[in-house]
């Protein structure tokens, strides 16, 4: 990313934007200053050799409101956040050299001065970031990352971010000092737009008075619905009611009991991320059984997690993510238990055994699965794919997943021929309940017989969608 020359924060500063004059008239005070640096100039269009054609051509008539929408779908969602940090030679300040009208367009647009804000590294974008405050004018929400590193530059650069503190929608936060007791002093009501805060894991010590505060300050943000906490959890968080939050991830060891307090604590919870769970067997005498009524998405990784679907009732729950349990019947039971219905389920290991794994895909509770996904490379091979192919002339006593309509997996072990043969035996046209298949770019190269049936297959109305090995 190409930083500000020295010469052009100077000129920024002089001309007042950090003090808030910036504004959406035609003479914005940053025109001169923009133009005058060398170094900015060079990732710009060369205006002058610009040869514009007449003002009766079609661009010239759009109305100022279809060109802020180009401008804004000119920020594409679904780039990584990184691509959103403020820069020189990338929209929307790439918008505003093009000609007055665009220029007045792009800054009247609060809307397309949002960015995101990374507070690790010490550099010049502190005037770049006052430009884009200013220009957001209040009203264009902010992604920030805070990594807990110090100094004197990034203590201002932090301090500016928390002056705007009322546009902070999405947070992530490494723990350190000077940022604990910056978040120890704010109260609710400051963040009302703050939607999703991420506390990253670290090795640095915080005082515990300035954690309890920073949990106190979350609990009660009105408009916090999603949380991931990645910090060892201290004993406070199961005490506090979090009435808001409606999805929470961690990362930190947790046994049975302490999942059960989680559970307990989020009071409106329809999403939550075990990502590394402990077995830890409840003793018998005070084992009971957790009902959880509002719960939708149950993800759980990590060790063997019978020992915790053995001992909950979530009665809403119809998405569930885990590896296959040493007692495959565990999930059975949850359900019949729970009496909930499943239509969404992702597998981060099979069994190895052919007959617990046609065990576990051919459960009873796995009838209503509408979305089937496999994350493990090795998961979708020979043996799956032959249990997930229908055969018509009765050789299989059951037809596993009946209502399956999305497949996705990432990595394709099978010998040629034997997918296309799964997509072909459950595929009966526009009534066929399997409408998408997704999968890996390039997992069916060298193998013809698969290719030449997806290729065949794409013309009709089932939906193939390649996506990268990153996904």
């Amino acid at each position: 990313m190409p930083l500000l020359p020295p010469r052009q924060i100077q000129k920024w500063e002089q001309a007042g934007l950090h003090q808030g004059h910036d504004g959406p008239d035609e003479s914005d005070s940053s025109t001169e200053a923009e133009s005058s640096s060398p170094q900015l100039y060079h990732y710009l269009p060369d205006i002058k050799a610009i040869s514009l054609e007449s003002p009766t051509s079609s661009i010239f008539c759009l109305p100022d409101k279809v060109l802020g929408l180009i401008f804004v779908n000119t920020l594409d969602p679904l780039v990584r956040q990184w691509y959103f940090a403020p820069a020189v030679d990338r929209p929307p300040m790439v918008l505003t050299h093009v000609c007055k009208w665009w220029r007045r367009v792009a800054i009247s647009l609060p809307m397309l001065w949002s960015f995101n804000a990374y507070l690790g590294l010490v550099h010049s974008q502190i005037a770049l970031y006052r430009l884009f405050l200013n220009r957001g004018r209040g009203m264009a929400p902010l992604i920030i990352t805070f990594d807990g590193s110090y100094s004197t530059e990034l203590d201002a650069a932090q301090d500016l971010f928390f002056s705007h503190i009322h546009l902070w929608a999405d947070v992530k936060i490494s723990l350190g000092p000077s940022i604990c007791c910056k978040l120890a002093v704010l109260h609710p009501g400051d963040a009302l737009l703050l939607k999703k805060v991420h506390i990253d894991s670290n090795n640095t010590r915080v005082a515990q008075s300035d954690v309890y505060q920073l949990i106190t300050f979350l609990a009660l943000s009105p408009n916090l619905s999603a949380l991931s906490w990645d910090r060892d959890i201290p004993t406070m968080f199961y005490s506090v009611q979090w009435q808001n939050v409606t999805r929470f991830s961690t990362a930190t060891r947790l046994h049975t009991g302490e999942c059960w307090a989680l559970l307990s604590c989020f009071t409106q919870i329809e999403e939550i991320i075990f990502s590394n769970y402990v077995c830890s067997p409840i003793r018998m005498y005070t084992r009971s059984i957790l009902v959880d009524k509002t719960l939708r998405s149950l993800s759980i990784r990590g060790s063997n997690p019978v020992e915790f679907l053995d001992t909950v009732t979530l009665t809403c729950l119809n998405a569930l993510r885990l590896s296959a349990p040493d007692d495959i019947y565990s999930i059975q039971r949850l359900v019949e238990r729970s009496g909930c219905t499943l239509r969404h389920l992702i597998v981060e290991g099979v069994v190895d055994d052919d007959r617990d794994l046609l065990g576990f895909l051919g459960l009873e509770c796995f009838d209503s699965i509408h979305s089937l996904r496999f994350t493990q490379p090795g998961d979708f091979n020979d043996k799956t794919a032959g249990l997930l192919t229908w055969h018509r002339s009765g050789d299989s006593p059951t037809k596993l997943f009946p209502l399956l309509s999305v497949l996705e997996f990432e990595e394709c072990h099978t010998t040629d021929g034997v997918f296309s043969r799964m997509i072909l035996s459950r595929w009966r046209g526009s009534e066929s309940e399997l409408k998408c298949v997704r999968l890996t770019k390039g997992c069916l190269r060298n193998k013809p017989v698969d290719e030449a049936c997806l290729s065949s297959l794409i013309k009709d109305d089932i939906q193939f969608v390649w996506k990268s090995a990153a996904w």
